[in-house]
């Protein structure tokens, strides 16, 4: 509800729970810093948790200013999925601290936001091949925080590296038709005339990247009939960029293809 903040101090405090013909409705008040506060420039997604023994469908929430949530809100919204979101930027620093890996992400505006992992074997191979200083794309989930140096700290699911450049031209991919003018809510739809495996269809076979070789988070799902990949990135696209689609010849392991896999350039220009 609340979103993205800049910085500590926001909050969603429940205020009223009613529970009538098994149908739940929550008055939440969102709550901000005072004015005067001096308080740490880090990314925090104020949260709150209500355990109910009804369906979604039958949940409806309402903030302080009178804004109702409910269930079909959310389905009918761009986001998809609940509870995921990812960041990219630069990597400055890795900590150790009571059983727990940290990373320090830094953004295009200088903010740093951290994430975690539990510190085992694991998480040790997660990390292995990365460097200080260099770019990369964080996947996390709005799960318990942890703290770090008075810094929330989100659960990290996934990392993922930058993609060379050199594979936006390298002619062992084969191009698809360029797609210009799409939406920047556009969920893309990939048909095949033979049944797909479903565990072929990953985002290690299905990725997105933005000009600059940024893997843009997505995922990646096959319909019942097996005969269709849904993609749906995790944040909207950002207007008037330029991204690369890949699909690896893994997908197809059933269908002979002479090539590394397919490339699509597409173009998002609507806001």
């Amino acid at each position: 509800m609340a979103g993205e903040k800049s910085t500590s101090g926001y909050g969603i405090t429940v205020k009223t729970v009613e529970n009538s013909k098994q149908e739940v409705n929550v008055l939440v008040e969102e709550t901000s810093p005072d004015n005067n506060a001096i308080l740490p420039q880090i990314v925090s997604y104020p949260y709150t948790i209500i355990e109910t023994d009804v369906p979604l469908n039958n949940i409806t929430v309402k903030n302080s200013d009178g804004k109702n949530y409910s269930y079909y809100d959310i389905q009918r919204s761009f986001q998809p999925i609940i509870g995921i979101s990812w960041v990219s930027g630069n990597l400055k620093n890795i900590y150790k601290e009571n059983n727990f890996i940290f990373l320090e992400v830094q953004n295009s505006n200088k903010v740093s936001q951290f994430f975690y992992l539990n510190d085992n074997e694991e998480s040790e191979n997660k990390i292995k091949d990365l460097k200080l200083n260099s770019n990369v794309t964080i996947k996390y989930a709005l799960g318990t925080p942890q703290k770090y140096n008075n810094n929330a700290s989100f659960p990290l699911t996934e990392i993922l590296l930058p993609v060379d450049k050199s594979s936006f031209t390298d002619s062992k991919w084969q191009d698809l038709s360029l797609q210009k003018s799409l939406d920047k809510n556009m969920q893309l739809t990939l048909y095949y005339d033979k049944d797909l495996e479903k565990e072929n269809v990953s985002n290690t076979n299905i990725y997105v990247v933005d000009s600059d070789g940024t893997r843009i988070p997505t995922e990646a799902t096959l319909s019942d009939d097996k005969k269709s990949i849904r993609i749906i990135p995790l944040k909207p696209y950002i207007a008037n960029q330029t991204y690369y689609l890949f699909i690896t010849s893994d997908v197809t392991s059933n269908i002979k293809v002479s090539n590394q896999g397919y490339r699509m350039q597409f173009e998002v220009s609507v806001q």
